[in-house]
């Protein structure tokens, strides 16, 4: 889960929402469901697994971007070494002699347009 951490910001919604809910227990809305957890024991579980999955998400998050950042730079880098390949394969196009020689003969040329 260290390679997705929207996964972990998933968990903390959840704890989070079930930290709301058992607030709802405490605060006698509804009745609570779990009969083997009080809900200010339940609230605060969730509340700290809420918390704790939220930092985990948001430094995960934070070191996911800047890999992303690298790997776009070297993506990048490598892009451009293969674009001044090409242009260096076009520049010494070896067909570019012949083309020229058919554009200077006439007889040559009007073949080609046939």
């Amino acid at each position: 889960m260290a390679i997705f951490p929207d996964r972990w910001g998933v968990v903390a919604a959840i704890s989070g929402v079930s930290t709301i809910f058992s607030l709802g227990g405490i605060m006698e809305f509804y009745e609570f469901p779990i009969i083997t957890v009080e809900p200010s024991t339940f609230g605060v579980i969730s509340g700290v697994i809420c918390a704790v999955t939220w930092r985990l998400h948001r430094n995960l998050k934070f070191y996911q971007v800047q890999s992303i950042a690298e790997r776009s730079e070297a993506i990048i880098e490598a892009s451009q070494k293969d674009i001044e390949r090409l242009e260096t394969l076009f520049k010494t196009d070896p067909f570019k002699d012949i083309e020229s020689r058919h554009e200077g003969n006439p007889d040559i040329s009007k073949n080609n347009e046939k």
